[in-house]
């Protein structure tokens, strides 16, 4: 749209019509402009759903990580030989 209103410059001005123009542009900006908040909140909506299922499935490893360490058997007091890997 704003290339044939450029190429056809002479003509515009010659008619006097720059305000038709002018609210023709306006009309596909804001085309344009709902379009682009759309994606965004589509984009931000499935970011954030990625990011929260990370969060809350890093949570549960931890917490699952801490009810495993603490249900093993205790002989005494820890030393740096007595530790165990758990996988």
């Amino acid at each position: 749209m704003a290339s044939e209103v450029l190429a056809a410059m002479r003509t515009v001005t010659a008619f006097n019509a720059q305000p038709r123009e002018v609210r023709r542009y306006c009309g596909f900006l804001s085309e344009a402009q709902s379009a682009a908040v759309k994606l965004a909140w589509d984009t931000g909506l499935a970011n954030g759903a990625f990011f929260g299922a990370f969060d809350i499935f890093n949570a549960v490893a931890t917490l699952y990580g801490v009810y495993v360490l603490h249900s093993l058997p205790h002989s005494g007091s820890p030393t740096a030989g007595s530790r165990r890997m758990v996988a």
